[in-house]
């Protein structure tokens, strides 16, 4: 008998080993490998989120620096200074009065400079004159990364008519925008692409649907070039923090199952692979959060500009997947620079938000909007036919008209293209941004005839 029930445990310890191998080669390492794979992509939506957040800080730089840079009164005091008509020194007085309060309105500024005739009429704030671009060779608006400091150095010419009659320089401090992405888990920096500090570790690539990641055994790195810069945006995360939930799944999984016996063994498997389904939905909500924080404009609620192209690119590599009679429309609001002048960027939004709340509620539930940049938005209208989609617009356009919660009305310039192909939409989005541009130009017409 004793043999016996030593057999039986033999043949129990051996089916237990058994089944726990088979169970970590068919169900866990499969698992475990969805569940890293997962895991990464979350990594790069946040990652990518994260980076179209970095460049709307540059974004908004460039555009403070050029709105300066645009300035008539400004402008018309440098041109009476290179016609004789006023002195150096009510030039650079009057320059000087208005930075001064310029640098100390403007958020992360760290300093401001204007230059005229190659010579220096403003400072404002600390600037390092030695990582400064010598004015006479800008030739058109740009910005310079510097990585250490995070530092975002903005060139903008100033132009009287097509005449280039000086330069604003202005430095940006986006240390602290760039702390604001941390969570804790990940670390967000900009990379010096010329210097190699992995320790000496090997690297190797991992391709995740079409993103290139680095994974140098301790870390993984999501890199993105600044334009032509040697500098990247850089998110790291640890190994063991991205992987930490799945290896508890794993390692949870398989002393469930050498810990379990032969009657126990099938509920031990049910409840680990539960277990696991559990965890895997988890991760794929918070999947879904990323996705809707990558996918949705902060501030208008519209698509972002990555949703719509990871659409289009969903639809057009599926050959199940056809669709009659896409209409696209681009759009923007005449004169929005004026009414961010006149009244202020807390109306400016709020007319932003307006209209995309109120397209939302004019079209079809699968349709939508997207907020494509700046004043700019984009509708798609599914199984729209173009005589529908202008009718649709009419309406939009009629009702922006007279905005009665905010007491204003805008006009829009928009353009309208038909396509019957998901294939065909990046070139009638190119299409309808020319008709939408026609249609400005009229808008101009109109109101220069009506001026005259």
């Amino acid at each position: 008998m004793n043999w016996v029930l030593k057999r039986f445990r033999v043949v129990i310890s051996i089916a237990l080993v058994l089944s726990t191998i088979i169970t970590y080669l068919i169900v866990y390492i499969p698992r475990r490998n969805a569940l890293e794979h997962n895991a990464l992509n979350n990594f790069t939506l946040v990652a990518s989120a994260n980076e179209h957040t970095f460049y709307k800080s540059i974004e908004y730089a460039m555009t403070i620096t050029e709105e300066i840079s645009d300035n008539d009164s400004l402008k018309n005091l440098i041109h009476s200074y290179k016609q004789g008509l006023t002195s150096y020194d009510t030039l650079k007085t009057e320059t000087q009065e208005f930075f001064s309060q310029f640098v100390q309105t403007i958020p992360f500024i760290v300093g401001s400079l204007r230059f005229a005739d190659n010579m220096l009429i403003s400072s404002q704030g600390t600037v390092d004159y030695s990582k400064i671009t010598a004015p006479e060779v800008v030739d058109g608006v740009r910005y310079e990364v510097e990585c250490v400091d995070c530092v975002i150095t903005v060139y903008s010419p100033i132009y009287y008519g097509d005449n280039a009659i000086g330069l604003d320089i202005t430095v940006f401090d986006l240390s602290e925008s760039i702390k604001t992405l941390h969570d804790g888990n990940f670390d967000f920096s900009l990379f010096d692409l010329t210097k190699v500090e992995n320790g000496g570790r090997r690297q190797k690539t991992l391709n995740l649907d079409g993103i290139e990641l680095i994974d140098d055994g301790e870390y993984i790195y999501y890199r993105s070039r600044i334009n032509d810069s040697n500098f990247a945006f850089q998110v790291a995360v640890k190994r063991d923090v991205l992987f930490s939930s799945t290896r508890k799944i794993t390692v949870s999984s398989l002393i469930s199952a050498v810990l379990g016996n032969m009657t126990l063994l099938l509920l031990t498997n049910f409840i680990v692979i539960q277990i696991a389904g559990h965890r895997f939905k988890h991760i794929e909500r918070r999947k879904d959060l990323y996705k809707e924080y990558a996918y949705k404009d902060a501030l208008t609620g519209a698509q972002s500009r990555l949703y719509l192209e990871r659409w289009i690119y969903a639809h057009s590599n599926d050959p199940g997947l056809t669709q009659k009679n896409i209409c696209v429309v681009m759009f923007d609001i005449n004169n929005y620079k004026l009414l961010n002048d006149t009244m202020g960027h807390y109306i400016g939004d709020k007319v932003l938000q307006y209209i995309v709340r109120y397209v939302k509620n004019s079209i079809k539930k699968d349709d939508f909007i997207v907020r494509y940049g700046g004043d700019e938005f984009i509708i798609i209208l599914l199984d729209t036919e173009l005589q529908e989609a202008e009718s649709i617009l009419a309406t939009i356009e009629e009702k922006l008209s007279s905005i009665v919660e905010l007491k204003l009305g805008v006009s829009i310039a928009y353009g309208i293209e038909q396509v019957s192909s998901y294939d065909d939409i990046f070139d009638a989005i190119e299409k309808a941004d020319r008709k939408m541009y026609i249609s400005k130009d009229k808008y101009k017409q109109m109101l220069l005839k009506s001026s005259n």
